[in-house]
């Protein structure tokens, strides 16, 4: 685990526990701009960009433990080279890397050129491959409609990956022009399927974007029932791809915010002969997208500010946003949250390693609650902003679940009736007792902790097995006929008893969750959810109910010692 970073400016806040840094290791990259970084899991891969100090671009590929912060440069990679650019976009998809478009190098006139080629780079077997472009003079009718799909050149373009899909959109060329077009890149067929108008002037320096699971409660917090809704789509038989919440804020004076919910759906109509309408203008092959502008539902009481080279990520039930901040006072990268628990914007308090230093790119990793920002801590973002420079020599790791941010527990849900059940079966008929700290007896049924707690399990199994053998040893000195024949299991005979060392309450809580699965009301108190805890930590089979916990103890500790954010 990363060790704290010592910084005598620190302030006496949660951040002195939560955020960590780390010094790069290995063969990290040199200063670059414009390169793409593509997390597959816990780690990630860095391709492209352009040297930082000599302006050349370059082809290198990294790859990087995003726990460990160790770097290593991938070596090997076959006999076909990838083409070098810089500000362009790379996805992960399959085992494979998928990059597109940015800005590479005219060798012929020995200048800059845009780029509309893609690239894949094959995880298992370590080798490059580049998808043909196709052209207007295709003879096979497959390859004209795709040449007709075919995204134009840019640089500094949204992406994101739906279902069997990499969506491309804006970005600019090499005059600086905003280019109002929206396409897909079927994945499995590595052919362009979709171009379209997308009528928005927006690019990674001022938006950004990323895709939404369909049951997850912030699609359906943008999705209310009925148009575009997966109720909808299933009654008039299109597929449902999936869906990308994109991102804007511009005019950072007087800053103007836009949250833009793209939804990406497969006509059932595998021949694509739909007319063509003003809602499916541009409407190529059998895909088609819906546009819902959600930004009047994630306005609060306190907002972002602008900010530059904006990212997007969710997490649980939070959308988290991280950017530059540029003032005539202040220049600091920044962590804002909108959660959804309190329907409101949120500035995260991490002042202190991201107000000192030059830190550029973020990644999250949702299965630990972290963001890992790669930068130097000696830098001055100003400079290295000026230039669109990144570092990599230094790494800072952010606890999102010490604020209040982190991925809701699936917690088996009970009916009512189920509860009601539970309840009286607690109160009603028991064979034997929990013996607490305070010497307190609190009767219950065997069987319903053996279904249900596989600790319990587990000892009453050992306890019966272990009454087995010393029942076989008596029989054996009865001598040897008796003790082959045949005879029926016996439980164990011993105590009726079972001690907890914890006390009344606690353990009450505990039986009243293997009864009715769920914590009663009652035992809501820091004390008793802290036992529980320390119940669960190490108890195999428990994971669930550990995570429960964890679960209440934050909205205990939001509800009494609300310190996690900074408003």
């Amino acid at each position: 685990m990363p060790h704290t970073a010592s910084n005598a400016t620190l302030k006496n806040t949660v951040n002195v526990f939560t955020s960590s840094l780390l010094t790069s290791t290995g063969t990290f990259p040199k200063p670059v701009i414009g390169e793409s970084v593509v997390q597959v899991g816990n780690h990630a891969y860095l391709f492209g960009g352009r040297d930082a100090e000599d302006g050349i671009p370059v082809n290198d590929l990294y790859f990087v433990d995003l726990e460990t912060g160790s770097w290593k440069l991938v070596e090997n990679q076959g006999s076909l080279k990838p083409t070098p650019r810089y500000f362009h976009s790379g996805v992960y998809w399959n085992e494979n890397l998928v990059f597109f478009g940015g800005i590479g190098l005219d060798e012929e006139n020995n200048s800059l050129c845009g780029l509309s080629s893609t690239e894949i780079f094959n995880l298992e077997t370590k080798t490059w491959r580049v998808v043909p472009s196709e052209t207007n003079e295709s003879e096979n009718m497959e390859d004209a409609e795709a040449s007709t799909c075919q995204p134009l050149p840019r640089y500094g373009h949204l992406y994101c990956v739906l279902g069997d899909y990499m969506i491309v959109y804006c970005g600019q060329d090499l005059s600086n022009n905003y280019i109002e077009q929206i396409n897909a890149f079927d994945l499995k067929r590595e052919k362009w399927v979709h171009s379209s108008p997308f009528a928005y002037h927006c690019g990674v320096y001022r938006s950004n974007c990323t895709s939404l699971h369909c049951e997850s409660e912030f699609f359906r917090y943008c999705s209310p029932e009925g148009k575009g809704s997966i109720k909808d789509t299933t009654e008039r038989q299109d597929q449902f791809v999936g869906s990308l919440l994109f991102y804007l804020n511009s005019n950072f004076v007087d800053v103007k915010r836009e949250l833009i919910l793209l939804k990406l759906y497969k006509v059932s109509d595998t021949e694509g002969n739909r007319e063509e309408t003003d809602e499916h203008k541009g409407y190529h092959s059998s895909l088609y997208f819906e546009e819902v502008n959600v930004t009047e539902k994630f306005v609060g009481t306190s907002m972002p500010p602008g900010l530059r080279f904006p990212r997007v990520y969710m997490v649980g039930n939070n959308l988290i946003l991280s950017g530059i901040y540029l003032t005539s006072s202040r220049q600091a990268f920044v962590l804002w949250v909108y959660s959804l628990d309190r329907e409101n914007w949120i500035q995260l308090d991490t002042l202190g390693l991201l107000n000192h230093g030059s830190w550029f790119k973020c990644l999250c990793m949702p299965q630990s609650n972290q963001l890992v920002i790669f930068g130097n801590q000696t830098r001055r973002l100003i400079q290295d902003y000026n230039v669109r420079q990144s570092n990599y020599d230094n790494v800072v790791y952010i606890e999102l679940e010490a604020y209040g941010v982190y991925r809701k527990p699936k917690i088996p849900h009970y009916s009512e009736r189920s509860e009601k059940l539970g309840k009286l079966l607690l109160s009603g008929v028991s064979d034997m007792e929990i013996l607490t700290v305070e010497r307190n007896h609190i009767p219950c049924l065997s069987k319903i902790l053996y279904k249900r707690w596989p600790k319990f399990q587990k000892l009453l199994d050992q306890t019966a097995e272990s009454n087995q053998d010393a029942f076989r040893m008596s029989l054996s000195e009865l001598g040897p006929q008796v003790a082959e024949l045949p005879f029926t299991p016996i439980n164990s005979t011993g105590s009726r008893m079972l001690y907890m060392p914890f006390n009344f309450e606690t353990c009450t809580a505990f039986l009243y969750y293997l009864y009715c699965g769920k914590i009663n009301e009652a035992y809501l108190s820091t004390k008793t959810l802290c036992n529980l805890l320390i119940l669960a930590k190490h108890d195999e089979g428990m994971e669930t109910f550990f995570q429960y916990i964890v679960h209440l103890l934050h909205n205990t500790l939001n509800r009494n010692n609300d310190f996690s954010f900074e408003h």
